[in-house]
């Protein structure tokens, strides 16, 4: 099963509570809404491990996809729309990653 994988900063001043809120609130039960999504979570980094390693996003969200042609369609739709404007009020743009489990 494909996996969808985004790597976010929070903007300077953005405030970590409220951003949580949003994610739990209504980032989390909209993106599972979307038809190619079976799990999405949220991680919060807490630190990177090696003398001195600063992590390199203070977010990481994990979506399982379940069909990569209908997540291309579902990011073509308002609702993608709107949550990535949500997004961008509270993070800096965030990287996207797609990748499949090897072992």
């Amino acid at each position: 099963m494909p996996t969808l994988i985004m790597l976010s900063t929070l903007r300077d001043g953005a405030d970590r509570d409220a951003y949580e809120r949003w994610a739990r609130d209504v980032d989390r039960p909209t993106v599972l809404a979307l038809p190619s999504i079976d799990d999405w979570r949220l991680y919060r980094v807490a630190s990177a491990l090696g003398d001195g390693a600063e992590a390199p996003c203070d977010y990481v969200e994990i979506a399982k996809v379940n069909d990569l042609e209908q997540l291309e369609r579902d990011l073509g739709t308002e609702t993608a729309a709107e949550l990535t404007r949500a997004l961008h009020e509270h993070c800096e743009p965030p990287t996207f990653l797609t990748s499949e489990q090897v072992a």
